[in-house]
């Protein structure tokens, strides 16, 4: 392709992301659902959306910076260091998931992280990869 043809292409994206974009943060915005984003690597927080403010009655900057485990929920319970689980409220260690599961309404859907899907499956993940170059 030619740098020309590469201009039009990515021009002719930029609205579409734009648009998804938009159309996401309005749904983070006005969902009737508690959001928080948690930055995959340091475990913080990174954006809450109005509803969870709401519901547990703190300010956005109670929230930001913060790990799950400082807030609500999730205060002073005792977090391994390894494997993230969690000591629930009789003493005993769960996965952080089924906690949450268990005191929240909360529901999860599953994806993976591009280190992990780096990780596990090596081989697809290069495959994927290669093959989102090529569509730029």
């Amino acid at each position: 392709m030619t740098d020309e043809t590469n201009k039009v292409t990515r021009h002719q994206t930029v609205p579409e992301d734009l648009r998804a974009s938009e159309i996401r943060n309005r749904l983070f915005e006005s969902a009737r659902n508690g959001i928080l984003i948690v930055d995959a690597d340091s475990h913080k927080i990174t954006d809450v959306n109005p509803f969870m403010v709401e519901f547990l009655g703190y300010s956005p900057d109670e929230f930001l910076g913060k790990e799950l485990w400082e807030i609500g929920l999730f205060k002073d319970k005792e977090e391994c260091m390894h494997c993230k689980m969690i000591r629930g409220d009789e003493g005993a260690w769960t996965q952080l998931e089924h906690y949450i599961k268990e005191h929240t309404e909360a529901e999860f859907s599953h994806g993976m992280c591009e280190p992990c899907a780096k990780k596990m499956y090596p081989e697809v993940f290069e495959k994927l990869r290669l093959r989102g170059d090529k569509k730029e």
